[in-house]
């Protein structure tokens, strides 16, 4: 098929898969990551990896959850790979879409260790992209909300790779239309409960039907915006090395002589000030954090601001000092 000999060469070329790595897929039972899990069973020989399948049962769905489980094992079984699944309990009183993907990144890393796999597969598709896209914009965003997701991302020492991302949902479907690929349908993804739901049932159809180009454009617009974003970013890195006070995984401080820099680099200051305290992450900071960081940071007087996860953004206008600490 095209799609396999494109996804391995698209692998190849941007070096997202090495020879003699272990691969950790993560299949949720779905098209896109039954689609993802036999393309990367197809080359793996070629391309000197080998392969395991990691499956997260929420059980959000009863019956349909534990349908979704019996799948991806059965799959597993019948291609001789081994098969890791974690079972999830809600909490009672939390963000369900956020605490479920925060339960799933942290199993993927657990198990990724534990297999020494180093690297994570993730099935998420160019229409994936457009929606995290336009979901970002209507959030309110910057720049690397606008940059959408990464082609590779890294946390706690994973790499999570995203070998589908430029490749469209109707390209995917058709693939595993044709081969036959079972998969499951998640009919949490057919209402319109969930913003991200509305987008790709409503909102994306309707752009597609303005510009039959769209993806096309947002492919071209992530990698220009991205390169520009990394740019920034490794300015605000040297520049904040340069000025940090002392670090810790609790506490960061650097001097206030930052906020003499342009804009766009005190704010990625800052978000790197946030990051260095929030375990490596920047979960919870909004765009709207920044812009009051920034304020403080300009003001003639010191003040203590709040932020997610119990970290704190503090001007101490005394000693000429910015702190991040968690408390």
């Amino acid at each position: 098929m095209d799609i396999v000999f494109s996804i391995k060469k698209f692998i190849r070329e941007n070096g997202l898969i090495e020879c003699g790595d272990t691969v950790l897929v993560a299949v949720s039972g779905g098209i896109d990551s039954m689609a993802l899990a036999t393309i990367l069973l197809a080359i793996k020989d070629e391309l000197g990896f080998s392969v395991g399948i990691m499956h997260v049962n929420h059980g959000l769905r009863g019956e349909e959850s534990d349908g979704d489980e019996g799948l991806v094992r059965d799959f597993a079984r019948r291609h001789d790979v081994p098969c890791y699944v974690s079972r999830w309990k809600a909490p009672s009183k939390e963000n369900l879409q956020e605490a479920a993907r925060e339960f799933r990144f942290s199993e993927f890393i657990k198990v990724a260790r534990e297999v020494k796999a180093s690297r994570v597969a993730i099935a998420h598709n160019l229409d994936d992209q457009a929606e995290t896209i336009l979901y970002n914009m209507i959030r309110g965003t910057g720049l690397d909300g606008l940059c959408g997701m990464r082609l590779v991302s890294r946390r706690d020492g994973i790499y999570f790779i995203r070998p589908l991302l430029y490749t469209a949902r109707s390209e995917i479907e058709g693939f595993v239309k044709a081969l036959g690929v079972p998969y499951r349908v998640d009919s949490s993804n057919l209402g319109d409960k969930y913003t991200r739901n509305v987008i790709r049932h409503e909102v994306l159809p309707v752009i597609k039907r303005l510009n039959p180009s769209f993806l096309k454009g947002i492919v071209r617009m992530t990698t220009s915006l991205c390169e520009d974003e990394e740019t920034l970013m490794k300015a605000a890195r040297r520049f904040m090395k340069r000025h940090t006070i002392s670090s810790s995984p609790e506490r960061v401080e650097i001097d206030r002589s930052v906020t003499h820099y342009p804009v766009s680099i005190r704010r990625r200051i800052f978000k790197l000030g946030y990051i260095s305290v929030n375990g490596g992450t920047e979960k919870g900071l909004l765009w709207d954090h920044l812009l009051r960081m920034d304020e403080i940071s300009r003001s003639g007087t010191g003040s203590v601001y709040r932020l997610p996860h119990g970290i704190s953004f503090e001007h101490n206008k005394k000693d000429g000092v910015l702190a991040f600490y968690k408390e």
